[in-house]
């Protein structure tokens, strides 16, 4: 993985396996690599079996956001009143989702995500979409919308990757970040919030990698991160720590920062003051404040530790990324700023994990995984280069990340081919939330229950096998089509 740091005649299958790859990686063009890089991530984003694991895309969080883009478009307003007759979305059980102000019904979570995508519902609804329409175009274009948002935050991972590691560590991280994590089966799959999110994070993250000192890259940054806050608030605190490392490392961009995150929190307290009546005040009324009750120790064992939601249990891998937080203080990257800059991401992540653990839903209620967490993942991969940087890349230390690294991936194919919610239903009435802690009962030995050693492994690998396929022919028919037109010697 990681060419001449992996020494002796045991590696040297695994070297030439690698090298075909890397070698046709670099032969693309920095600006060859960025397109092939979303390519290939949007069409496996794409391709998975909404059949298989319906319990991805049938949320009813998610069903304001899904619709809400057909009403800006064609009522000009941000209420969901002419979807109350749609029989699909009654089906979802959205009420739930609403609150209901002055007599409109408006969704009870932040809008800015369903703005965000409201270009690409444009054409569907010049051919006829509208608020009477089917659940499955809605999905379709939520799913398309969630992955072209992960795709892009993968994209922009990669790019900031590249300012701190190797062009081939970048691309190992990024494809980590990619289908090792929940933004595959979480933030790809249908339109939550946490896409949107991931993706101005890491645009923040680019930006203050790339010019920390230069006031435009510094504007942007805060642009970004006032976009991730409008889209997930619970982003305020890492955007608070990002602004504490301004204020450590370059006090007088402080201004420029600021500045950019103003005009998209202006929007978001505009948007609170006319539709809630306070610019302080969100569609989650009194669980805003009421809602952090969970007890930090149980929620802290449980968002990291449970076998029903743990992060490290359905994506191991991250535990470098624990052990990053440590390794910042203790090994440079790039020069001072930067080394100060990750130790400053150590404190949004440990913060962000903080905080999560705190909220009575830590565990993210009906979804697959660690999502409440899911937001974090881009601070959680770059945290990866000190803890591999300070193990000096040991052959040992990288064959035990690349074995956490496929594991965890296997877990979101399971996710992907298995995940219905049906362990939930079964589990409702006597409270899921004891069962998280149950390895016998967790949800992963649920599925070797129900489908048996043979069958759970024959979903995850038949996933598996499919997606490395359209990787490969992606890639094939990529590098084909710029041979054509002489851009790949």
């Amino acid at each position: 993985m990681y060419g001449d740091e992996l020494g002796g005649p045991r590696w040297a299958l695994t070297r030439l396996l690698a090298r075909l790859p890397a070698a046709l990686w670099l032969r693309l063009t920095p600006s060859q690599r960025k397109y092939h890089l979303f390519l290939v991530v949007f069409v496996l984003y794409l391709a998975t079996n909404p059949t298989a694991a319906p319990g991805l895309i049938s949320s009813p969080d998610i069903v304001p956001t899904m619709l809400l883009p057909v009403s800006v478009i064609r009522s000009r307003d941000f209420d969901l009143d002419e979807f109350l007759r749609n029989p699909a979305a009654h089906q979802q059980g959205w009420e739930e989702a609403l609150v209901k102000i002055r007599d409109h019904y408006y969704s009870k979570y932040p809008v800015f995500t369903a703005v965000l995508v409201t270009p690409l519902y444009l054409v569907p609804v010049v051919f006829g979409l509208n608020a009477q329409s089917g659940m499955t175009a809605y999905a379709l274009l939520s799913k398309t919308s969630a992955a072209v948002l992960a795709a892009s935050s993968v994209l922009l991972l990669y790019l900031s990757l590249r300012l701190v590691a190797s062009e081939l560590k970048a691309l190992c991280l990024s494809v980590v970040y990619a289908f090792a994590s929940s933004t595959w089966t979480i933030s790809s799959q249908i339109l939550w919030q946490h896409a949107a999110s991931q993706l101005f994070l890491a645009a923040t993250i680019y930006c203050l990698l790339s010019a920390p000192n230069a006031r435009k890259s510094v504007y942007l940054g805060g642009l970004f991160l006032g976009l991730a806050v409008a889209a997930r608030p619970t982003n305020v605190l890492i955007a608070l720590i990002l602004l504490l490392y301004l204020l450590h490392r370059f006090p007088h961009r402080v201004p420029w920062l600021l500045g950019g995150a103003l005009i998209p929190l202006s929007l978001l307290l505009w948007y609170n003051q006319a539709t809630f009546g306070c610019a302080l005040c969100t569609g989650y009324m009194a669980e805003a404040h009421a809602g952090w009750s969970t007890p930090l120790h149980l929620g802290l064992l449980g968002i990291l530790l449970s076998p029903g939601k743990g992060l490290l249990v359905y994506s191991p891998v991250f535990f470098f990324s624990l052990v990053g937080v440590v390794a910042s203080w203790r090994t440079a990257i790039r020069g001072k700023d930067t080394t100060w800059f990750f130790r400053y991401l150590g404190f949004a992540a440990v913060g962000f994990i903080l905080l999560m653990s705190k909220w009575h839903a830590w565990h993210g209620g009906w979804s697959f995984g660690p999502r409440m967490l899911v937001d974090a993942t881009p601070l959680l991969i770059l945290l990866m280069i000190p803890a591999l940087q300070w193990m000096k890349y040991d052959r040992r230390i990288v064959a035990a990340f690349a074995g956490l690294a496929i594991l965890s991936v296997c877990v979101q194919l399971v996710g992907l081919t298995m995940f219905d919610s049906g362990w939930y239903r079964q589990l409702a009435s006597a409270g899921y939330e004891e069962a998280l802690w149950s390895v016998r009962h967790s949800e992963l030995a649920s599925y070797v229950g129900r489908f048996g050693v043979a069958g759970f492994l024959g979903r995850m690998l038949g996933q598996g096998l499919v997606s490395a396929a359209l990787a490969l022919s992606v890639s094939a028919g990529s590098i084909c089509l710029l041979r054509r037109r002489g851009l790949f010697a």
